[in-house]
């Protein structure tokens, strides 16, 4: 089973007029068993969001990479729970370190792993970014979204983020991608001509000015989407 990603990411006007670095991390992994990507988004009121979001992504990462197996085998509520603590466990020795709150490294976390072996595929989201599955023709199917608590939008640092989780299993099939966006290209999908462009460009190494358009779109907040596409082998039909 190959497995190709892709990603597009952006800086937003907001952040392009504070001067400041992109909130969005983006990290993949994969090994002989499992692929993986996994996206974060920093909270912009958060003093350190963008570091956590990467420490988010990392210890995603680092989960799937010694839970691989149990990452499939847990029951949605049991892999909430668990991986939402580690990330927390890591956020709270940052803060420790640095001497700093830990809501100043809020983000949202999602991700989704594919079993290579299998062709199952995990798919975790907290906060409020998008979860897309798209066939090969890249027409969108399912998506899968968070849950939000009575303060809005949860974050790796909201009190028992665990229950705000939305997990799911299913079958990638050849030819089939899931699409991780956070709510800033979330905001970009509204615009037809760009989701005709997304579209596109599942299947296709040319972007088909998509990259283009995104920027001309000025869009407030940073921007982006990571795909994990399971290719169709080499000679099969679609």
């Amino acid at each position: 089973m190959n497995i190709r990603c892709r990603q597009i990411c952006g800086k937003g006007a907001l952040h392009e007029r504070m001067q400041c670095g992109i909130q969005d991390q983006i990290r993949t992994f994969e090994n002989e068993r499992y692929a993986a990507v996994i996206v974060a988004d920093g909270v912009s009121e958060a003093k350190n969001g963008a570091q956590g979001a990467e420490l988010a992504c990392c210890a995603v990462e680092d989960y799937i990479g010694h839970e691989g197996e149990n990452v499939f085998a847990f029951s949605k509520q049991k892999l909430a729970y668990l991986m939402t603590e580690h990330i927390l466990y890591q956020i709270e020795k940052a803060a420790e370190r640095e001497q700093c709150e830990l809501t100043d490294y809020a983000s949202t976390i999602m991700f989704v792993c594919a079993d290579k072996l299998t062709g199952f595929a995990v798919c975790f989201n907290l906060g409020d970014g998008r979860v897309l599955m798209a066939d090969n023709r890249g027409e969108s199917l399912t998506e899968l979204r968070s849950y939000r608590s009575e303060a809005g939008c949860c974050q790796t640092t909201t009190q028992e983020a665990y229950r705000f989780v939305k997990a799911g299993r299913l079958e990638l099939r050849a030819g089939e991608s899931l699409m991780l966006c956070t709510d800033g290209f979330a905001e970009a999908l509204r615009d037809e001509n760009i989701q005709k462009a997304l579209k596109s460009y599942i299947n296709n190494e040319n972007d088909n000015g998509l990259k283009e358009m995104l920027r001309e779109k000025q869009l407030c907040d940073d921007y982006t989407c990571a795909i994990l596409m399971r290719q169709i082998p080499e000679g099969a039909g679609t």
